[in-house]
């Protein structure tokens, strides 16, 4: 009873079908099944356009509607398709061919259950793949969105006493030398005269957040605040008399630190160190420092780029300032190892062990110790070269007696004559310590603050220095 197989049928009597070859049946064949599919698709669409006409207001109504419309179009079309199939396979047998192999088959074609589930398979593929693009899009944009967000972090904590124009010099020279600080803090504490001083400071820098702590113990509260916010970011701690001289990045820092054994970086620290001036002892480098590289690209025949390098070493193989793990002059440090040595030295100490800066670095370096952290992250890095020094030459507490440099003071109309003037740090042996001087004291400084002096930067790049902390206070009426 189908169209196709009375069309086959008709045109070739039983007897004259076998005498034919199979592949003349099969092309005899072929040639309905294209007749009785015209046919059967003229029909289902002369009857999807009367059931589109007999439902036109709801199919105009909602896009859902129309769509429902066209999945039971669907339906009816794969549900007369195999229909036509098989009634076709008994077509095909009465033709005498051997069904043990389809006909689809033979022709390299698909069965009518394989192609309808081959079809079904492939729109579901179709739109999975759509969602998975969509999702793949959504996640790109909201990454897009939130890049700078996921960049590694690198805040500055700037400690400051009594000493503006130190501190003025510091943040200009750190400005001037490295642009890779997402935010800038000072924690500030002023006294007397010395408030109207900072005030013209931080004029001077508004992008520089300044946190004063004015009362007992305000310190250690808005240093707990500060860590707190910035636990996921680094941390790199700064004391004001430190000054830098060479342009630096901190992508070293921010690649070394992703590694879990290395617990610090030093910028202050460099190859040429052997003698701390705090202890007053031969400072010994470690014998297995690593080289990291070099940073930069090459634009055109010379290279503009930041030519400072980095060291690894592992701190237990040093003395003094090679195996001093928790430095504040100018050390990096993740935000999570901060937060867990500031609370366990609150924890063992309560507020006061971090209510001075000092107390901070000498307390950290005990809990360091208690956490293993010293096992946990035996290494430690630093610049190839000098990029800053702590400009020892005043002390602003009475916490600890540290030592302290005469000042070695250098005018920019001083000669600059090498026989006549030595600006490396003395060596070893010369290293002096002495107290507040007349040249070096915070009054006289501050004086150096309202006169508009600045540091002179090109005589710390060409320091050799042997030491984090030097004696050369170099001086300049014009900023460079």
């Amino acid at each position: 009873g189908n169209g196709g197989s009375r069309l086959v049928l008709g045109l070739r009597t039983g007897g004259e079908m076998d005498s034919l070859p199979l592949h003349l049946k099969l092309k005899i064949f072929g040639h309905a099944l294209q007749q009785q599919e015209a046919a059967a698709n003229a029909g289902n669409n002369g009857e999807k356009d009367r059931k589109i006409n007999k439902n036109s207001d709801i199919s105009t109504s909602t896009s859902s509607d129309e769509n429902n419309i066209k999945n039971s179009n669907n339906k009816n079309n794969n549900y007369n398709n195999n229909n036509n199939n098989n009634n076709n396979n008994n077509a095909v047998k009465k033709l005498g061919i051997d069904m043990s192999t389809s006909v689809d088959s033979k022709l390299g074609g698909l069965g009518p259950e394989e192609s309808e589930r081959k079809e079904r398979g492939a729109t579901k593929y179709f739109f999975k793949q759509n969602r998975i693009k969509e999702k793949t899009c959504d996640v790109e944009r909201e990454h897009e969105d939130l890049k700078d967000e996921t960049k590694t972090r690198v805040i500055a904590v700037v400690m400051t006493k009594d000493r503006a124009f130190q501190l003025q010099e510091c943040l200009r020279s750190l400005q001037h030398c490295c642009s890779d600080f997402n935010k800038v803090y000072v924690m500030c504490n002023a006294v007397g005269r010395f408030q109207k001083s900072y005030d013209t400071v931080k004029e001077k820098f508004p992008d520089v957040s300044f946190i004063y702590d004015k009362d007992r113990g305000e310190f250690a509260k808005n240093l707990q605040c500060l860590v707190e916010r910035h636990t996921n970011d680094l941390i790199c701690f700064i004391v004001d008399d430190m000054v830098f001289y060479r342009k630096f990045t901190l992508q070293h820092a921010v690649q070394l630190l992703k590694d879990d054994t290395v617990l610090g970086y030093h910028l202050g620290l460099h190859p040429g160190v052997r003698y701390c001036h705090p202890s007053d002892k031969e400072a010994i480098v470690p014998a297995d420092i690593r080289a990291f590289g070099r940073i930069g690209k090459k634009s055109g025949p010379k290279e503009n780029c930041s030519k400072v390098g980095s060291i690894v070493f592992r701190r237990v193989l040093g003395t003094q300032d090679w195996n001093y793990p928790w430095n504040l002059c100018g050390g990096i440090y993740r935000g999570s190892d901060t937060k867990d040595i500031v609370s366990s030295v609150v924890q063992e100490f309560d507020l006061s062990g971090i209510g001075h800066p000092n107390h901070l670095e000498v307390n950290g370096n005990k809990v360091i110790l208690a956490l293993r952290l010293d096992h946990k992250r035996p290494f430690s890095a630093c610049p190839d070269q000098p990029i800053s020094s702590v400009v020892t030459i005043n002390r602003v507490q009475d916490v600890y007696r540290n030592r302290i440099y005469e000042p070695k003071i250098i005018k920019k109309s001083a000669p600059s004559d090498p026989s006549t003037t030595d600006t490396r740090t003395p060596a070893i042996k010369q290293h002096l310590p002495c107290g507040n001087t007349e040249a070096g004291d915070i009054f006289s400084l501050d004086k150096l603050l309202w006169q508009g002096a600045r540091l002179d930067l090109s005589r710390y790049r060409d320091l050799d220095p042997d030491s984090v902390h030097i004696g050369l206070l170099a001086i300049t009426a014009q900023a460079d």
